[in-house]
């Protein structure tokens, strides 16, 4: 069973002007997947992070499309597949695959941030 949104989105983490001062309030999320299939984009504002963990799972969406994430770090283990449906992006990614083939061909449209310069896979 696959858990998917009408809104198309399955996470939000950003800042809210209902709590915290403007410019720290910023969410910092950490989302375990294990034996899960999730459909939807997952969004992530300038002031928040997120870290993506998956075992033995399936992801089909955008990651931080807007580029913006303060921190946004995946790590994945061989079983596990991202399958991108638009542009996205990351600054760390830990992965159980130790050829990294298959998982290339599923992050292709991603890039890592290095300093100032960026590399597409």
């Amino acid at each position: 069973m696959c858990l998917s949104f009408g809104s198309k989105i399955f996470l939000t983490s950003q800042a809210t002007s209902e709590w915290g001062n403007s410019g720290s309030n910023g969410g910092e999320v950490t989302v375990t997947l294990n034996n899960q299939e999730i459909e939807g984009d997952i969004i992530v504002d300038k002031i928040s992070s997120l870290e993506l963990i998956m075992t033995n799972s399936k992801f089909t969406g955008t990651i931080n499309s807007a580029k913006s994430a303060s921190k946004l770090a995946i790590t994945l283990d061989s079983s596990s597949t991202i399958t991108l449906t638009g542009n996205s992006y990351y600054t760390s990614l830990k992965n159980g695959d130790p050829i990294l083939k298959r998982t290339l061909m599923n992050l292709r449209n991603m890039e890592m941030e290095v300093g100032q310069k960026y590399l597409f896979f």
